[in-house]
């Protein structure tokens, strides 16, 4: 739960990066790919899962490099077919 817990406060703060700097702030690139570690050791199947569509969400419209962008489409479509969240 604690995984889950340091996965939304990492997208509420980019969010509030990216609000504070506006769109023509620099890409928030390393907070991403903090993110995007963090989420790698998540155990997929488990209820929890459906409140990290919100995190994702942040991080693959954050995202500004092809890897990061796959990575976070990915895991968004793999949600999509767990739990069918629209």
């Amino acid at each position: 739960m604690l995984l889950v817990y340091d996965m939304i406060e990492q997208a509420c703060n980019i969010y509030v990066t990216r609000a504070s700097l506006g769109t023509d702030g620099p890409a928030l690139i390393e907070q991403v790919e903090t993110l995007m570690t963090t989420m790698q050791p998540f155990p997929w199947g488990v209820p929890v899962e459906h409140t990290l569509v919100w995190p994702l969400f942040i991080a693959a419209a954050e995202s500004s490099m092809p890897e990061q962008q796959n990575y976070f489409g990915d895991q968004l479509l793999k949600l999509y077919r767990q739990n069918g969240f629209a």
